[in-house]
């Protein structure tokens, strides 16, 4: 096991407000982790040099906000599902008097050292990951689109570059827009009002590329600094320049009833600052099982060792295989689960088996004993904000848990590290 030095920081309980379901937030006794303690502590703010990866909890989705070492900033996805009947996902958090959208803007309002994003991107377009629209969704002041996700988030704080999968024909795997699809169709208008105001720029992710998403402050000071687009729709990074190499969907992704699954054609990123790497994925799968495609493991092949990522579809059983993991050999995995069934044993085994430190964002009450024990086994918080704070220069970094308090601020609940970056 990978044993380092864990700073256990208890929080205060709220005392105004509701903070979500109960779960149990005992620090994992089998990891044997040192612990000190303190009360409440307030969260240090960003500095120049640092790299910050938050990982958002709002119940509703993957979101993940990030810092990079000049202070530009990325969001990587703003998910606002609507509540599931079957499977129902955990409450809206940390309480309903906000919707998914508007608790994502708090928080980023909380960290962030501007006033405005630079740049936002969309793994693939589903509701978990951008937003949900009905009928009864809230209108935006101009009455040109409907506020949810990253179409409410947008419209609280501005997005300079916004990017995804398919703009602007959104046409792969078949023509998209005016299909029925009425929540893509209601982020296009978002985005062409934004355009159209001259507020924002849009455009498609570039697999393989380096230079799309870059420093915009100070470049010069961390040319050890580059996000590299490794994935997008068909298209993996080979490993060397800006060479792709296409996926072949054996069966065809589209069937012959005209349904695809939005997951195989995520978007991945690898987010590298020194000797610090992270990856991020979205909601690839890493089974042969249609409508799923095992994207994870040529992927691996491809980007080597990391040191920290998130586990591809919040957990689920059909994605983060074995030889994914090899491969990546990540000292830490945070896990952006939005229910208990995203608890799934083939996974559980797969982190514990390659002694991995898990953080979850939550876990809910039902999960079963010899789940439980495997994430007993792994995981060292399970509820709260998973902050991956990578030092100046990148050569260590540490995991800071964050909570909200009374007033809803964000304070620090836990802190693990230094992870020493390889």
């Amino acid at each position: 096991m990978k044993w380092r030095f864990h700073l256990l920081i208890p929080l205060f309980s709220c005392l105004f407000f509701s903070c979500g379901s109960s779960v149990n937030n005992q620090s994992n006794l089998n990891l044997q982790s040192t612990a000190t303690s303190s009360v409440n502590t307030p969260f240090e703010p960003w500095a120049a040099g640092m790299l910050d990866i938050h990982h958002i909890h709002t119940g509703r989705g993957d979101a993940a906000f990030m810092i990079f070492p000049d202070g530009t900033s990325m969001l990587f996805d703003a998910g606002a599902a609507r509540q599931r009947t079957t499977k129902p996902y955990y409450p809206l958090y940390p309480s309903d008097s906000l919707s998914a959208g508007a608790w994502l803007a708090h928080y980023i309002n909380q960290v962030n050292q501007k006033t405005d994003i630079d740049y936002a991107v969309i793994s693939h377009f589903h509701a978990d990951h951008y937003g949900h629209i009905d009928s009864a969704t809230t209108w935006s002041k101009t009455g040109e689109y409907q506020l949810s996700g990253i179409t409410e988030l947008g419209d609280l704080i501005p997005i300079r570059n916004m990017l995804d999968r398919g703009y602007p024909q959104y046409d792969y795997p078949y023509p998209l827009l005016n299909s029925g699809k009425i929540t893509l169709d209601n982020y296009y208008a978002f985005i062409r009002a934004h355009e159209k105001a001259g507020t924002m720029k849009a455009q498609a992710i570039r697999p393989g590329v380096k230079n799309q998403i870059v420093l915009l402050q100070h470049p010069e000071s961390y040319p050890e600094f580059e996000v590299r687009n490794v994935k997008s729709n068909e298209w993996l990074w080979m490993g060397q320049g800006d060479h792709l190499v296409q996926y072949e969907f054996n069966p065809p992704l589209v069937n012959t009833e005209g349904y695809y699954s939005e997951n195989p054609l995520s978007i991945g990123l690898k987010v590298a600052y020194g000797d610090f790497d992270y990856f991020t994925g979205g909601d690839l799968s890493g089974v042969d099982d249609y409508p799923d495609y095992d994207i994870e493991t040529p992927l691996a092949e491809i980007m080597g060792e990391v040191d920290a990522l998130t586990l591809n579809h919040h957990g689920y059983h059909d994605a983060t295989n074995s030889r994914f993991l090899k491969k990546l050999d990540p000292q830490i995995a945070v896990h952006q689960a939005i229910h208990d069934p995203h608890f799934q044993e083939n996974v559980l085994t797969n982190i514990a088996s390659q002694e991995i430190e898990a953080f979850a964002i939550q876990r809910g009450g039902h999960i079963e004993e010899k789940l439980q024990a495997l994430i007993d086994q792994s995981y060292l918080s399970t509820q709260g904000h998973v902050v991956i704070r990578v030092n100046p220069g990148g050569s260590d970094f540490n995991i800071i848990i964050l909570d909200y308090g009374s007033s809803y601020e964000l304070t620090v609940k836990e802190k693990f590290g230094p992870y020493q970056s390889r």
